[in-house]
């Protein structure tokens, strides 16, 4: 479930960016490499961000959905759920390491994304174990999960910081600023969307698969309302021209 919006928006992303940055890695123009990786790095928050909050907040339901039914009960569906909402947690920052580590690729280093990798699972090892050992209950097997996103995050960064000593248009305080932005909006999405949910909705939509399919359209419908007016109010380009071009497609 949390792989689906990676699958769809970030690999195909990346697949057409790969055959360009080769080309600027090998003719040595820097800032035209730079400024893809950017770009794509932009596009993949602006959209990522958002789908990774949604399933935060619809993961329980989504779980029972899909699972909380014949041999296994709306509880260990709804465990399940858990889950990918966890995961869904480092979602962003695994999408944009997945395209930052492709600027390794494009300049043909194997060799750095490799210790990259090494140092991401010493991590998620060393933070699983110890929140497995600390957390009880349902949370302990969804602390692995969490401990997936704790580390990916990590490592995201670290790769950035490395990084940006050679791409200069990384050390740019918009694209920091646009993935705060991205962020604030869908916070507060997920937020009306999960508080209207609770508040409103848990006292008549009872944790079924009919009840948690009703959940789940009225939740992304709700933070997708709030996200692209926020998107709007907030300058976020990415979005708002992505916007603009669909309603062009339609429209005709």
């Amino acid at each position: 479930m949390m792989m689906l919006p990676h699958a769809i928006i970030t690999v195909s992303l990346i697949t057409a960016l790969l055959p360009r940055l080769s080309r600027h890695a090998h003719a040595g123009d820097i800032d035209a490499f730079g400024g893809q990786l950017t770009d794509t790095v932009r596009l993949v928050a602006a959209f990522i961000i958002p789908s990774a909050a949604l399933v935060v907040i619809t993961g329980p339901s989504v779980g029972i959905l899909l699972y909380g039914h014949g041999a296994a009960s709306e509880q260990q569906g709804s465990a399940v759920g858990l889950v990918a909402s966890m995961f869904a947690l480092g979602l962003p920052a695994f999408s944009i390491f997945y395209a930052l580590l492709r600027s390794y690729y494009a300049r043909e280093d194997t060799k750095t994304p490799f210790i990259i990798n090494l140092v991401f699972n010493a991590l998620h090892i060393g933070i699983g174990s110890a929140l497995f050992f600390v957390l009880s209950g349902t949370f302990k097997v969804a602390s692995l999960a969490l401990a997936y996103a704790i580390a990916y995050t990590v490592v995201c960064a670290i790769t950035w910081k490395r990084l940006a000593a050679g791409i200069p248009a990384l050390k740019q305080r918009k694209h920091v600023q646009l993935i705060a932005r991205v962020t604030f909006a869908s916070i507060i999405g997920a937020i009306a969307a999960a508080s209207l949910h609770q508040v409103v909705f848990a006292d008549y939509l009872a944790p079924t698969t009919t009840g948690s399919l009703v959940r789940i359209g009225l939740d992304t419908a709700i933070f997708a309302v709030i996200y692209l007016a926020l998107a709007l109010k907030l300058k976020i380009t990415e979005v708002t021209n992505a916007a603009v071009l669909i309603r062009s497609r339609f429209g005709k």
